[in-house]
């Protein structure tokens, strides 16, 4: 039996909130290493216009040094987007009590370890997302799910997956106009590259390789979020039909795909509409 006071209670637990910090946490500092990953990449193309004469130290070692760090940061990010992921998707499952026996004591242990050695390591920032809520300046992590009224069963699961559809959408959006600027403005830069640059095909590799595999993977991962996201949306379209324990396992599984997909929201637009957005949803559901 579970209801939505039963889920105001699990969310707010202690250990669920820091949980829940580790996971922000962790999600920020991915999106943060991932920039850094693409500004390498990027200044690694920037070396092709150096001169022919410049030494072969500077015109290929330099942006292979540059490839070499890309694909460190790369490593990194990727490992703290699963972390975050893997410590929201253990969040949802206690707290909504989906899937909770899919996590073995030795896996519940290891993200427990995760979680506290995160607030540890940031107590005085942690301590003031743990009491904050998402209405907050800065937002935080207490009452992550509300509720208008009381709701029960299936009822009370199906409004938290809402309301992370919801809230999924207002991000990605944010995003979704600020990729195509941005693929236009790296597709200009390859296509003058390769037109004004006289160096050789060694050089070229060199240095756009790292950029070129880079979009080739975002454009990969987009089209899977953007793929997974419609049969999200489809489930819960069906689900808002005839709601049953399965549709609801089923889309929870898909909201916790999607999260380990590498297409992050950008924080400083969530920390900058948090308020807003939280009210809006409030008006309009």
């Amino acid at each position: 039996m579970i209801n939505s006071q039963i889920i105001s209670n699990r969310q707010n637990e202690d250990l669920l909130l820091k949980i829940q910090y580790a996971s922000s946490r962790h999600f920020n500092s991915a999106e943060k290493i991932n920039y850094l990953s693409w500004a390498l990449c990027i200044v690694s193309a920037v070396m092709i216009f150096i001169p022919d004469s410049a030494p072969e130290l500077i015109s290929k070692g330099i942006p292979a040094l540059l490839e070499i760090f890309a694909f460190i940061t790369a490593c990194i990010f990727n490992r703290k987007l699963k972390n975050a992921a893997y410590l929201r998707n253990y969040f949802d499952s206690y707290v909504l009590m989906i899937g909770e026996d899919n996590y073995t004591d030795v896996r519940k242990q290891e993200l427990r370890e995760i979680a506290l050695s995160t607030y540890h390591k940031y107590k005085k920032e942690a301590d003031i997302s743990i009491q904050n809520t998402g209405r907050d300046k800065p937002p935080g992590v207490r009452n992550w799910y509300e509720f208008k009224n009381t709701v029960t069963n299936l009822q009370a699961q199906f409004e938290c997956q809402k309301q992370n559809i919801w809230w999924n959408k207002k991000m990605v959006k944010n995003r979704m106009i600020i990729l195509p600027i941005i693929l236009f403005i790296l597709i200009s830069f390859f296509v003058a590259m390769f037109v004004l640059s006289k160096s050789d095909v060694l050089s070229i590799i060199v240095c756009a390789s790292g950029i070129v595999i880079k979009v080739a993977e975002r454009i990969f991962e987009h089209y899977k979020y953007h793929e997974i996201s419609i049969r999200i949306d489809a489930i819960q379209s069906h689900a808002e039909r005839e709601l049953t324990a399965e549709t609801v396992k089923e889309l929870q599984e898909l909201i916790d795909e999607r999260r380990e997909i590498p297409v992050l929201e950008i924080n400083i637009i969530h920390r900058l509409t948090a308020n807003q957005y939280s009210s809006t949803y409030e008006e309009t559901s």
